[in-house]
């Protein structure tokens, strides 16, 4: 879950300046310590202004943000609220108290707030949120339901159930079945009902059904992406991987190839890919090609020693 830190900016108000004078001077000093990464200074400066006339309520907000920031999150939620009481609707702050509650794993409250942010404005990362908090909470059908009033809205309801479904597709079961890739697969089929072209829900099909083993369905859903655009790279290349699943290496450099001709920069897999393909039909001189030029272009690939041990192999061949 990404971190909504966002700094509330004071908005200076017509006051007489022997009232606010200091306030602003801490809040500001605050704020330039918050803008250095400087936390502990920041809450001191926010600390200070608060004790000050003039007092404004965002400096509450930045206050519980530089708690959050050094993870001091007893006392950033003691703050959000007290930003909270005066701005029960702010959604910065009804979002960061959620996560810090979230990352304490006291789901229960996380969902409350979160909840209280999807009242405000139906973003992806509060989506996100939510639907994991009920998951931590073992609400399966909850969050089933709440998904189910996502996908109707008017101006980004596909995308955004998409995000859900793209959860239950990379949540692993504790029983180690397909329960939640069926769901998931579930939740693309009805995107694709509302939105025949939506190329990345084909895309997700392919991956789930590649997932559960069934091949032939992964081939049709993939087909189906390269239907809406033919020169996508991870359309190509996810049929790539699903024909070298079905040890059919020419099909599979095949589509390699063409991924990688729709994007020559392309990534260290899809070298890698290429390399181990041409491999297992036995053309070593277009593996020792393709795995020397991934060891050239990204010389910091997580697999470089093991591609190294293949080079070293195909040159004896």
């Amino acid at each position: 879950m990404n971190k909504m830190l966002n700094i509330k900016k004071y908005i200076e108000q017509k006051m007489k300046p022997t009232n606010n004078d200091k306030f602003e001077d801490f809040y500001n000093a605050g704020i330039d310590a918050y803008g250095q990464k400087k936390y502990e200074k920041a809450i001191d400066k926010f600390k200070l202004a608060k004790e000050q006339t003039g007092v404004q309520s965002q400096v509450y907000y930045n206050l519980a943000l530089a708690y959050q920031c050094i993870k001091d999150y007893d006392k950033a939620i003691i703050t959000y609220h007290q930003f909270l009481e005066l701005h029960p609707d702010d959604y910065d702050g009804l979002y960061n108290i959620a996560l810090i509650y979230y990352l304490k794993d006291n789901f229960s409250k996380a969902v409350k707030f979160f909840e209280k942010c999807i009242e405000i404005k139906q973003e992806t990362d509060v989506i996100k949120s939510l639907v994991l908090s009920y998951l931590a909470q073992n609400k399966l059908q909850k969050t089933i339901e709440f998904a189910e009033k996502i996908l109707p809205l008017p101006n980004n309801g596909n995308e955004l159930f998409y995000t859900i479904a793209k959860i239950f597709e990379n949540k692993q079961s504790l029983n180690k079945d397909f329960a939640y890739i069926d769901i998931a697969i579930d939740m693309y089929s009805k995107i694709i009902a509302k939105d025949s072209q939506f190329f990345d829900a084909y895309i997700a099909m392919s991956i789930c059904y590649a997932k559960k083993g069934e091949f032939a369905n992964s081939v049709i859903f993939c087909q189906k992406a390269l239907e809406i655009n033919p020169k996508s790279y991870e359309a190509n290349n996810q049929m790539g991987l699903v024909y070298d699943c079905c040890n059919d290496g020419q099909e599979a450099i095949k589509y390699y190839e063409k991924a990688l001709k729709f994007n020559p920069s392309g990534d260290y897999k899809i070298y890698s890919n290429l390399g181990y393909a041409y491999e297992k039909i036995g053309q070593y001189d277009n593996a020792i090609k393709f795995f020397s030029q991934l060891i050239r272009k990204f010389p910091q690939c997580p697999a470089k020693e093991e591609i190294k041990n293949h080079l070293r192999f195909s040159h004896t061949l």
